[in-house]
């Protein structure tokens, strides 16, 4: 891979991380549940307080993957299965960047 390529590589995830830290910061806000309301308003917000506990899940476990990419770019492995060590194919790695296996 040269050296323009991984460079663009890392401001991709870079813009990827920027984007998923800014979002992690809008649903954290959302998971403050009120002491307002009737019993079936408190269950509601419990259900919706649930889903972003779940859509923070998957962000954070997103933005672990988008800077291991960063970091194996700082350490000259970007690319490189975690799996088999084998070359990851630039197909893959260009939709997506993050990914730690070449299949």
């Amino acid at each position: 891979m040269t050296a323009l390529q991984i460079n663009r590589f890392k401001e991709l995830l870079e813009a990827k991380k920027a984007e998923l830290v800014q979002g992690i910061e809008r649903q954290r806000e959302r998971l403050v549940i009120g002491e307002n309301g009737d019993p079936m308003d408190r269950v509601r917000m419990l259900s919706e307080r649930e889903l972003t506990l779940r859509k923070l899940d998957l962000k954070l476990a997103l933005l672990r993957r988008v800077t291991g990419a960063l970091r194996e770019i700082k350490e000259g492995t970007f690319g490189r299965c975690a799996a088999c060590d084998q070359v990851i194919p630039l197909k893959r790695l260009e939709a997506v960047p993050w990914s730690p296996y070449c299949i």
